[in-house]
């Protein structure tokens, strides 16, 4: 891309980010038969065009969806990873969030935004959460190793902490307590904390392909305001208070288990969650949020019995036929797994890891026509190289070489 070129781009995604937050249109509003057919061709056009390599076209296009439909998932996330490419840290984490906010479940925003974590904001806990939320979407090695270095930074992070005998807290009058360095941890949502964050040169991120993020530069802040805070919805203090103004709104709830979940107050959270739930029920956010949290705490058989109570009341829910599917394959029921992958697919077809993960099956039950009808139909729905790549080593295994 040329310099000028450069220049209009960098214009062009702050642009995005500030319509994207704007008030033309909610998030999650009801789109008409028109609005989707124009966003499924813009879509299209911005493929072809990203492809290409004309990602200021992309970008212009991805600008239109946006103010069409600002929770546009696919389009915020392929706006974060060109953000990436554009040396905006900060404002490539804001998009992969706006993207999770439409679909917590989403696992390359979710891989994305944790190495973005780990790599440059340097905030363990979140590195963790997302690395965890992806592993838990779709678990290859890479993902696995990654999530493994961010709980080992983060336990490292906290015995680092720990106050030595040297700077152990003296009393004050009143109760105050004083240290020999009271200055603010630096962080990536304080000043003190983004200065230091805009010196340190980040270590490049893994390619997601077909949207391959090729490095990074130091964070900034940009429109897309400072995904290094602890929440985009604000803390456990400020949630409460707009709580009492609205004490049963799902959504709040749903937030404030997210904010006691991030200060390690898994109890809380899962109160939270519930009581969302009871606010709406069939509320698909405080599920998927409950359904994490209940696998990361370990108790499976939980998040088993409210995926089993989702299904039952709402079988189209692809998703939770699909993370019923995965935990129970983890459990070695096979019948349950199985079961729960095809319902998956009767409502959404096009669910490629659903197709890899029954091709697996397949391939080790030795059903080999089945298990090469779901590698091929995950090879030409999928955009993950990773995956692709063992899928045509199984597709040549079982197709005798060829």
């Amino acid at each position: 891309m040329s310099a000028k070129g450069g220049f209009y781009f960098a214009q062009l995604i702050c642009a995005v980010a500030l319509a994207a937050g704007c008030q033309g249109g909610p998030v999650g509003k009801l789109l008409t038969n028109q609005d989707s057919a124009k966003i499924a061709r813009l879509t299209d056009d911005a493929g072809k065009q990203y492809e290409a390599g004309n990602l200021d076209a992309a970008a212009e296009i991805y600008h239109e969806i946006l103010k069409i439909d600002p929770g546009n998932v696919m389009a915020n996330f392929r706006m974060a990873v060109l953000h990436h490419k554009a040396g905006r840290v900060n404002d490539a984490a804001a998009f992969y969030q706006k993207a999770l906010k439409s679909d917590p479940g989403h696992f390359k925003s979710n891989y994305n935004l944790g190495m973005i974590y780990l790599n440059d904001l340097k905030d363990m806990d979140q590195a963790e959460f997302h690395l965890r939320q992806a592993h838990t979407s779709n678990p290859l090695p890479h993902v696995k190793t990654e999530l493994e270095r961010a709980i080992e930074q983060a336990q490292a992070k906290k015995e680092a902490q720990k106050p030595s005998k040297v700077d152990m807290p003296r009393s004050l009058p009143g109760g105050a307590v004083s240290r020999a360095d009271s200055s603010p941890a630096a962080t990536p949502g304080n000043p003190k904390g983004a200065e230091k964050a805009s010196k340190r040169q980040p270590a490049s991120l893994p390619p997601l392909a077909p949207l391959p993020v090729e490095g990074s530069s130091s964070p900034g802040q940009g429109a897309g305001g400072s995904p290094g805070s602890t929440s985009p919805e604000g803390g456990v203090a400020e949630l409460k208070e707009r709580l009492k103004k609205e004490p049963n709104s799902p959504t709040l709830l749903l937030h404030l288990g997210q904010a006691y979940q991030r200060s390690a107050d898994n109890a809380q959270a899962e109160k939270s969650y519930r009581k969302a739930m009871e606010a709406q029920p069939g509320f698909i956010p405080a599920y998927k949020a409950l359904a994490d949290l209940l696998e990361m705490t370990g108790k499976r058989k939980a998040a088993i019995v409210e995926l089993k109570k989702l299904t039952s009341a709402q079988p189209g829910e692809a998703w939770a036929w699909e993370r019923l599917g995965a935990l129970a394959l983890e459990d070695g029921d096979t019948a349950t797994a199985f079961s729960s992958f095809t319902k998956a697919l009767q409502s959404n077809p096009e669910n490629a890891n659903v197709h890899f993960r029954l091709a697996q099956m397949y391939d080790k039950a030795m059903d080999r026509q089945m298990a090469l009808e779901h590698y091929k139909k995950f090879s030409t729905i999928s955009d993950d190289m990773d995956m692709l790549k063992l899928a045509g080593e199984r597709i040549k295994a079982l197709s005798g070489g060829r």
